[in-house]
């Protein structure tokens, strides 16, 4: 891969990463972990604009990594591992795509959002392709020159991720950025 092509990927995926990071850990993320819809929509409507502020980031944060591993899977075209590359970005692209109509119906309607009354299943769509997208990305940076342990990683992080969100029926997305982000850190150090 093209040193100064690998250098913006990194960038583009690290800085994807940490808008949906940010949005994970800002002040309204309690309402994920509150059971009780009245007071999730008491959280939300306590911060109208940081809430919708949060979920632009969610929605920008995961369509920029999804162009970023997209980047890199073009960047590394001529290595074993391409075909699953793209298999993943197209699933982790189309997770990105399903993961903004719910953030964007979050926005437009959060006391659906409070309720459970949103549009059913994209959210669990979202999580499944972006995990197999993971496992599938991973192939190809097992191929790569970065460490093979990134690219371990993804796979074993897609596939432990997904076995605990049909355990635990629920996975928070933040974790497949933290993932991400590492990656991306690891891709910058490497640059030649």
């Amino acid at each position: 891969m093209e040193a100064s092509l690998q250098k913006t990927t990194s960038i583009l995926l690290g800085l994807g990463s940490i808008l949906f990071l940010i949005a994970a850990f800002l002040p309204y993320s309690r309402v994920f972990i509150e059971s009780d819809p009245e007071k999730k929509l008491s959280i939300i409507n306590s911060m109208p604009n940081l809430w919708n502020v949060g979920h632009v980031l969610f929605g920008s944060g995961a369509m920029l990594t999804a162009v970023a591993l997209g980047l890199f899977s073009y960047g590394n075209r001529d290595l074993p591992g391409t075909t699953w590359a793209f298999a993943g970005v197209a699933l982790i692209l189309t997770g990105a795509v399903l993961w903004n109509w719910h953030v964007a119906e979050r926005i437009i309607h959060p006391e659906s959002f409070a309720r459970g009354t949103h549009t059913p299943y994209l959210f669990l769509i979202y999580s499944i392709f972006t995990q197999i997208g993971l496992v599938f990305m991973g192939i190809l940076l097992l191929n790569t020159v970065l460490p093979n342990w990134a690219g371990w990683m993804f796979i074993s992080g897609g596939a432990v991720l997904f076995l605990l969100m049909l355990l635990f029926r629920d996975m928070p997305p933040f974790v497949y950025y933290m993932i991400m982000i590492v990656v991306s850190v690891v891709m910058h150090l490497n640059v030649k």
